[in-house]
């Protein structure tokens, strides 16, 4: 079965190449924690998980709460696994996962000032069709980035 086309919508105020490495999509936790949770979703209702991240004031990285247990287990992999001065490359690495491809460089891009919006019908770490979005805002304090997943199909 052919993959929908995805969209990317974005407004990045600044960007600014980081040099820094990223772990591959099979090695990075965060690929795998979003596979796990796209995996375990059996229901039509969608599941959002938002991440907050604090630099100025106080460092810190929390979610907001939830009650069902994926939806624990993928926030604790990405409090554990993500950056809390950097939401820019939390992004990054999520929109990577789902699939959105990277500028091919030897440098990361990091975005200093970003807010928006990304939407896909089948995102990569999932073996079924999955409605993604991701939204996000780092001109805020602190700085949030929600993932919401909603089963697309009913034959997997």
């Amino acid at each position: 079965m052919k993959r929908p086309a995805r969209t990317l919508r974005a407004t990045a105020a600044t960007a600014v190449l980081f040099a820094a490495t990223s772990p591959g999509y099979a090695a990075d936790p965060i690929c795998r924690a979003l596979a796990q949770f796209s995996a375990s979703i059996r229901d039509s209702a969608t599941h959002k998980i938002t991440l907050y991240t604090e630099w100025v004031t106080e460092i810190s990285t929390a979610c907001t709460p939830t009650l069902t247990a994926p939806e624990r287990v993928l926030c604790d992999q990405l409090i554990r696994h993500s950056s809390a001065e950097y939401m820019g490359a939390n992004i990054a690495r999520v929109l990577t996962c789902a699939g959105f491809a990277r500028p091919r460089s030897k440098h990361s891009m990091l975005f200093d000032s970003l807010t928006g919006n990304v939407r896909s019908a089948w995102p990569k770490f999932s073996r079924k069709p999955i409605e993604f979005e991701l939204t996000f805002d780092t001109q805020t304090s602190p700085a949030s980035m929600t993932i919401s997943l909603t089963r697309a199909g009913h034959g997997d």
